[in-house]
């Protein structure tokens, strides 16, 4: 039969540091200063008061003493966005967003462009478009990325490096280099 040694712990009851006493920052008061607040709008230095002149501070403090109505109007701007960089909304944006509220402002313009279908390409109705857009696997209407992906797939699998010097795999790699090359002009036109 194994026995099993006991193990045992013993804690210690943790204790704070005591603080320093500090005396309250109002004039004549001889109580402990437990609370702090700041003495200007840099909120790096402060004063130390007790509960009772700690409400009355409070009551006077206005952090917005000293500055214009712009500069406040200014300030509560930065506070709104935690003081970071913000940009306007329709400089992030490109002109695929389709801003169905109007958010930015900018539904006129975007409407305009909206009237054509943004993945149809009036310039495929042809037999040779049509023709490269079989032979890259794609029917209309297509965009832009749906070439790109199609291209680079059918271009590992019938790269001449790939093949070994396959005469039918090289031409199919010339033929569909120049189909891609055809889409891709047609949709920048």
């Amino acid at each position: 039969m194994k026995t099993y040694q006991r193990y045992t712990f013993s804690y210690k009851k943790y204790e704070k540091p005591a603080e320093p006493e500090r005396i309250c920052d109002h004039e004549g008061c001889r109580e402990a200063g437990i609370h702090r607040a700041p003495k200007d709008r840099n909120l790096k230095d402060f004063y130390w008061f007790c509960p009772k002149h700690i409400v009355e501070y409070n009551k006077n403090w206005d952090y917005y003493a000293g500055l214009s109505q712009a500069e406040v109007e200014r300030e509560i701007e930065l506070d709104l966005v935690g003081r970071r960089p913000t940009w306007k909304v329709n400089h992030l944006y490109n002109h695929k967003l389709h801003d169905v509220f109007n958010v930015t402002g900018m539904q006129d313009a975007w409407n305009k462009k909206a009237d054509k279908p943004q993945n149809y390409h009036p310039n495929f109705s042809t037999d040779e478009h049509l023709k490269a857009l079989h032979l890259l696997g794609l029917t209309p209407p297509v965009r832009e990325e749906h070439i790109k992906i199609n291209y680079k797939r059918l271009a590992k699998q019938y790269h001449p490096d790939k093949n070994g010097g396959n005469k039918q795999a090289e031409e199919m790699f010339k033929n569909i280099t120049s189909a891609y090359h055809l889409l891709i002009k047609s949709i920048k036109n």
